[in-house]
């Protein structure tokens, strides 16, 4: 596809999106650019961003696309396994919240699972998986709850939850840890206090809620977590779209916390993104490098993105190094045994290493992933982007 054609597709793909969550018009100019030739594009690019069920509704309800040909049956399809997808997920939850309270667990949902909500319709805003934090005192009481009353397969302990799965495939990710990996101590200082200023939704319940500036705060450093690992995608831009018009945020409130977590730079510039993507506001010079660099990935970005990320902060050969000697703290989260015998750690390597030579397509991806790192060019823009951001 021709550079000129990709723009056509993102400029379509974001005026739809303005018209499917702002409420804002297209233009006859907009509608007419939308041609046959270029649906395919943006079917593909909507897609890649978990965005695919926003745009074709948006075309469909406009009717500028044809429902009975193939583009038009895939964004079709999109719209109802999102709408699926969100029934199967607020049952879940409303499952998980009546059995937590009967246990007695205090608990506070994350997330998509707030932020639904506020969308124009609450299917639009999609997840693929359910958030959940519980404090790491009840934790154990929790997943036995979950275990017993409604069958949840329990598949193992991480760094910072546990990661369950309904009979029918939905996955809870427990989180007994706020911390966010590759951001800044500051924001994790805030972070691990973060429960000890939520309220109860209801007096007498044991569900609780952020106030609006802490989530919104937690939200940017969560984008940032991703944003710093490679990319993010779209769809954290329109949450944050949505927290900007439909929070009552106290606006002095919201300043402090950004600024005590080092975080107002990095929020200053996504909001100035968001709001040339939902808003048409003109970019500015540093919005059209986060673009560039958000938009050639997916929802969660690219291993090439990602790669350059860690080759910048480490330095070539210790990253590689690192990859072919995992860190301790890593490889106990892959083998958890490892935790209580720490001096069994070159016979974990070796084990590590046997799964990466003998199990199908791990070997080719580890030396595409090693070939990334030599023949990478973006260190110096990425170093530059991160620098602005203040990341």
């Amino acid at each position: 596809m021709s550079q000129m054609k990709k723009l056509q597709v993102q400029n379509t793909m974001f005026a739809l999106l303005r018209y499917e969550i702002c409420g804002a018009a297209l233009s006859e100019e907009e509608k007419a650019a939308i041609e046959p030739a270029i649906l395919q594009g943006l079917y593909g690019l909507s897609k890649a961003h978990d965005l695919a069920h926003l745009v074709g509704d948006a075309l469909l309800k406009n009717g500028l696309v044809d429902k009975n040909s193939s583009v038009g049956q895939a964004f079709a399809k999109q719209l109802q396994m999102s709408v699926f997808r969100y029934e199967q997920l607020q049952y879940e939850l409303e499952q998980l919240r009546e059995v937590l309270e009967a246990a007695k667990v205090s608990f506070l949902p994350l997330k998509g699972s707030v932020l639904r909500a506020f969308y124009p319709e609450p299917w639009m805003r999609t997840s693929c998986d359910i958030d959940i934090y519980v404090p790491e005192c009840d934790l154990e009481k929790a997943v036995k709850a979950i275990e017993e009353k409604l069958h949840y397969r329990n598949d193992g302990k991480t760094s910072h939850d546990i990661q369950m799965f309904s009979e029918n495939g939905i996955h809870l990710e427990l989180h007994y840890d706020l911390i966010e990996d590759n951001v800044s101590s500051a924001v994790n200082q805030m972070v691990a206090s973060i429960w000890d200023s939520t309220l109860p939704v209801k007096e007498g319940k044991y569900e609780r809620k952020m106030t609006e500036e802490t989530f919104y705060f937690y939200h940017i450093a969560h984008m940032a977590k991703h944003f710093t690992n490679g990319g993010c995608g779209i769809r954290p831009f329109i949450d944050l779209w949505i927290m900007e018009n439909k929070f009552a945020l106290e606006q002095e409130k919201l300043n402090a916390l950004l600024a005590k977590g080092q975080m107002r730079a990095f929020a200053k510039h996504a909001k100035a993104l968001c709001e040339a993507w939902l808003e048409g506001k003109e970019h500015t010079p540093l919005s059209v490098e986060m673009e560039t660099y958000i938009l050639q990935g997916g929802v969660y970005g690219t291993s090439q993105n990602s790669i350059s990320m860690h080759t910048m902060k480490q330095g070539k050969i210790r990253y590689v190094l690192s990859r072919i000697f995992m860190p301790y703290k890593e490889l106990k989260i892959r083998y958890p045994s490892l935790a209580k015998c720490p001096i069994l750690y070159p016979i974990y390597t070796v084990r590590r290493w046997c799964n990466l030579i003998f199990v199908k397509g791990r070997a080719k991806n580890s030396v595409r992933e090693l070939n990334m790192v030599v023949v990478t060019q973006k260190e110096e823009r990425i170093e530059a982007l991160l620098k602005n951001l203040e990341l």
